[in-house]
């Protein structure tokens, strides 16, 4: 181990370590992506399809997918700053499919949990207002937090009328 001029980097003859002006700023915000990335695309394939591995790995073994996740973030710190440059530009492109996927699968949820309380509802035909109340009350929550929230982007962000 050795001090290298006086920038105080410290490297052994082969492993470079971060310091403050190689690893932070924006680079710093990469490495977090970068290992999380990782991690949720290795828990991701790990976990595809109706196995009993999959159904364990996915409720349990909370101490193995934490230090697995800090070894990850430890581990981006040998990773290159043009190397995650690289990998920024990757996720870049590969954020505009995240970005089609996300609506579809809001849709299939709103879809799917108005079929189960609709279905509730007719299985309870005396019961006149528990489930269709229920669903109203929702879906109103909901139109109001929406009109809520872009009449707050609209006044936060809008330039000046004129």
């Amino acid at each position: 181990m050795a001090l290298r001029g006086n920038t105080g980097t410290l490297a052994i003859s082969w492993l470079p370590v971060c310091t403050a002006d190689t690893c932070g700023g924006i680079f710093g915000a990469y490495r977090v992506n970068f290992a999380l990335t990782g991690y949720f695309t290795a828990l991701c394939l790990l976990t595809v399809g109706t196995t009993e591995f999959g159904a364990k790995l996915h409720r349990g073994w909370w101490w193995a997918k934490t230090i697995l996740l800090m070894a990850l973030l430890g581990a981006t710190l040998f990773v290159s700053n043009e190397s995650l440059a690289m990998g920024q530009e990757v996720a870049r492109f590969g954020s505009i499919a995240f970005l089609f996927a996300q609506p579809l699968l809001l849709i299939s949820l709103g879809h799917n949990w108005n079929e189960a309380w609709v279905e509730a509802d007719g299985d309870e035909p005396l019961s006149c207002l528990s489930w269709r109340a229920a669903l109203l009350l929702v879906s109103a929550t909901m139109y109001g937090g929406s009109a809520m929230g872009c009449a707050s982007l609209l006044r936060l962000f809008a330039g000046p009328v004129g």
